[in-house]
């Protein structure tokens, strides 16, 4: 009897402990698709930044492109533009003073 007895005590503490254990690996299954799911949502917004910031990066190249053919065709260097720049600023440095 006593024998049948611990048997059953034994038999019912693994049950209980099974359950135990099925809970905490349910528990552990449930946090890790949320903390995956959370990552997706991550990464979907991070893939969508990308894709703004590379089409702002390639307007602006675009940009870059069609005011450096413009320059060239006016075929005016740099140094010359910043004279220019200059021979501006004092034109209005002139004009203030006045």
């Amino acid at each position: 009897m006593i024998l049948s007895a611990n048997i059953k005590e034994v038999n019912e503490n693994l049950r209980n402990k099974i359950l135990d254990d099925e809970i905490q690996f349910e528990k552990l299954v449930k946090e890790l698709k949320s903390k995956l799911f959370e990552k997706d949502n991550e990464i979907s917004s991070l893939k969508h930044e990308s894709s703004i910031t590379r089409d702002l990066f390639q307007t602006m190249i675009e940009k870059y492109h069609s005011c450096k053919k413009e320059l060239e065709s006016t075929q005016i260097t740099c140094e010359k533009w910043v004279e220019s720049c200059k021979g501006y600023e004092l034109m209005l440095e002139k004009t203030d003073q006045k």
